[in-house]
């Protein structure tokens, strides 16, 4: 109904790269934060740390049929 106080809210802690959280973690839920940010120094690690965990993420939602994904990076 759009009521942010009637919507399930959960923070959840776990490994991107783990398929099997993500997808647990997205059972059920229309709207997806991102706020999460890998660590490392180099262009590698930042593509394995950040760019394909949340390339994985956003085809995870597509799968889940979830509606929105808002990523918030500093």
């Amino acid at each position: 109904s759009g009521d942010v106080q009637s919507e399930r809210k959960a923070e959840i802690i776990g490994d991107l790269a783990d398929a099997r959280v993500v997808d647990k973690a997205l059972s059920g839920i229309s709207t997806v934060y991102h706020l999460a940010r890998g660590r490392g120094s180099t262009r590698a690690d930042f593509e394995r740390t950040d760019v394909a965990p949340t390339r994985a993420l956003g085809q995870a939602c597509l799968r889940h049929g979830i509606g929105r994904l808002i990523y918030a990076s500093s």
